[in-house]
C-alpha cells in the first residue's frame, strides 16, 4: 500500500503508514486510539484514570502532531495507522458498496473535520439535509458516533478512492487524511500578508518565493483592484500574475489573463457615489484597469501610480465597468445599514494592513470563495490542493473552496475558529510558518 501511494506521489500519507504516528506519546496514542473507538472524553478519562482536563490536553497536543483540527481527522490517522481494531471489533455494516455519490461525498468532508454547515455550504444544501444522511449511514453502519463513522468510512473505503485517483481522468476530491501536495496558495494581502505600517516580513517572502520556485502557483486573495493587489509582489520581485481581486469580482490567471468578471449594478455605484459625496466618505470604486478614489490627495510630492486617481469628490464620474466599491466608515455607522440591504450586491467586512475594518461591496454571487473556486478551475486544481490564508470575514468564503484553511494570529474570532491551522500575527511571518509546517509534512511538490 505505501508503495503504492508513493506511485501516486503522496508523501504525507505514506509517511502515515510508514510511521508518522511516531511522534505521538504512548498515552497520546492511546487517547486517540480510544477516540477512534468512539469514546466520549468523559470515557477516555474513565478508562485511563485521568481527568477529562488532561485527556483534553493529550488530544490537543496529538491534534498538533498530526497537523490536523478536529477529532475526527486525528481518529482516521491513528485507525489507518492501526488503531482502528476496537472499531472493528464492532462488527459495523459493510455498506461501502452501497453508498450513493452524495453520501460519499459527505463522508469525505465529515472526516476532514468539517461541521454540518460547513458542509451544507460547500455542497448547496441545508444543514438539516446533511444532518439527515449522517444520521441514516450510522444508522445502517451501527456506528456510535460521527466519529465512529468517521473511522468506518477511512478504513472500509480509502483504497477505492486511491484507486479510482490513480485510473480516472478527473481526479476525485480526497480528504486530508491522503494529504495531496497543495499546488495553489491564495494568499489575503492586508492583515495577512502586509501588517501594520504596511509592513511585510521578509521570512513570508522567502516563503512564497520558495512556492514559486517549487511550482506553486500563489495568487493574492484581496478586496483591493488588480493593480494594486500585484505591487506587493512586483516590488519583491516574485513571479506572481494570478489573483482574485476585488473580493473576488476580478479572477486573473497566470499570465494575467481574465478568468472572470463580475460588475456591480449601476443603480449601487451611483447610489454610493451620490451618498459618499453627500455624507463625505472615503470610498474607492475599483474596475478591471484601475481605480477612482474619494478622499484627501496624498500631497504634490506623492506620485501616484497611472491606474489610481484620487479626487475630492465623484461629481457625477462613474468609471466601469465597476467591480468594487470599498467604504472607509467605522463597522458600526447606521448608514451602512442601508449599504447592506442593497439587493444585488454582497457586503463584507475587511481590514487595512493597519487593522481598520471597512466594507468591500461586489456583485451579488461575487465573493473570495467563488473567485478562488473559479481561478482553481481554471488551473485545473482539485480543492485538496489549494490552501487559503486570511484574517477576516471577507476570507471565509475562500475557506470554503480550499482543503487547507490558515488564519494569522490576528484574525477575527469567526476566522480563527473555520481555520485548520494558526499561524504567527500577519507580517510577522505567519505565512512563512505555515509554508513550513506544509514542507514539514510533505505536502509540498517535488
Amino acid at each position: 500500500m505505501a508503495a503504492f501511494l508513493k506511485c501516486l506521489r503522496i508523501p504525507a500519507l505514506c509517511g502515515i503508514l510508514a510511521g508518522g504516528t511516531a511522534r505521538l506519546t504512548v498515552r497520546e496514542r492511546r487517547v486517540l486510539q480510544l477516540v477512534a473507538a468512539g469514546a466520549s472524553r468523559k470515557q477516555i478519562a474513565y478508562t485511563l484514570a485521568l481527568s477529562e482536563h488532561t485527556v483534553r490536553e493529550y488530544e490537543r497536543r496529538a491534534l498538533r502532531k498530526l497537523g490536523v483540527r478536529t477529532r475526527v481527522e486525528a481518529a482516521c490517522i491513528v485507525a489507518r495507522r492501526g488503531g482502528g481494531a476496537a472499531l472493528r471489533s464492532r462488527a459495523l455494516t459493510p455498506t461501502s458498496t452501497r453508498l450513493t455519490e452524495r453520501q460519499r461525498t459527505v463522508l469525505d468532508l465529515v472526516c476532514r473535520g468539517r461541521r454540518n454547515t460547513e458542509i451544507a455550504a460547500m455542497l448547496r444544501i441545508s444543514p438539516w439535509r446533511v444532518a439527515e444522511i449522517i444520521r441514516e449511514l450510522r444508522v445502517r453502519t451501527g456506528a456510535a458516533n460521527r466519529v465512529s463513522l468517521a473511522v468506518w468510512y477511512a478504513l472500509s473505503c480509502v483504497p477505492g478512492w486511491l484507486h479510482r485517483a490513480a485510473t480516472s481522468r478527473r481526479r476525485p476530491a480526497i480528504m486530508s487524511l491522503v494529504s495531496l501536495p497543495i499546488r495553489l496558495v491564495a494568499v489575503d494581502l492586508d492583515g495577512t500578508l502586509i501588517g501594520p505600517g504596511n509592513r511585510v516580513d521578509e521570512r513570508d517572502i522567502a516563503a512564497l518565493a520558495e512556492l514559486c520556485a517549487a511550482g506553486v502557483f500563489v495568487a493574492p486573495a484581496t478586496a483591493r483592484w488588480y493593480q494594486a493587489a500585484m505591487r506587493p509582489f512586483e516590488r519583491a520581485g516574485l513571479p506572481v500574475r494570478a489573483a482574485v481581486a476585488a473580493a473576488g469580482a476580478d479572477v486573473r490567471g497566470p499570465a494575467g489573463q481574465q478568468i472572470a468578471l463580475a460588475p456591480l449594478p449601476r443603480s449601487f455605484v451611483d447610489f454610493v457615489a451620490e451618498i459618499a459625496d453627500e455624507l463625505d466618505w472615503q470610498a474607492t470604486i475599483a474596475t478591471p484597469d484601475g481605480a477612482l478614489r474619494r478622499g484627501p490627495h496624498p500631497g504634490p510630492d506623492v506620485r501616484l501610480p497611472p491606474w489610481l486617481e484620487v479626487v475630492p469628490r465623484f461629481a457625477g464620474r462613474r468609471p466601469a465597468p465597476a467591480v468594487s466599491v470599498l467604504i472607509e466608515l467605522p463597522a458600526d455607522h447606521p448608514a451602512l445599514e442601508t449599504v447592506r440591504r442593497w439587493q444585488g450586491v454582497n457586503v463584507l467586512r475587511a481590514r487595512t494592513s493597519d487593522g481598520t475594518l471597512f466594507l468591500t461591496c461586489t456583485a451579488a454571487g461575487a465573493d473570495k470563495g467563488t473567485g478562488l473556486r473559479a481561478l482553481r478551475e481554471g488551473l485545473g486544481i482539485a480543492l485538496e490542493e489549494t490552501a487559503a490564508l486570511g484574517d477576516s470575514e471577507v476570507d471565509l468564503p475562500m475557506f470554503a473552496e480550499a482543503g487547507l484553511a490558515v488564519a494569522v494570529a490576528n484574525a477575527d474570532p469567526d476566522v480563527l475558529h473555520r481555520a485548520h491551522w494558526v499561524t504567527a500575527p500577519g507580517g510577522a511571518g505567519g505565512i512563512a510558518e505555515a509554508v513550513a509546517r506544509l514542507k514539514a509534512i510533505g505536502r509540498l511538490p517535488g
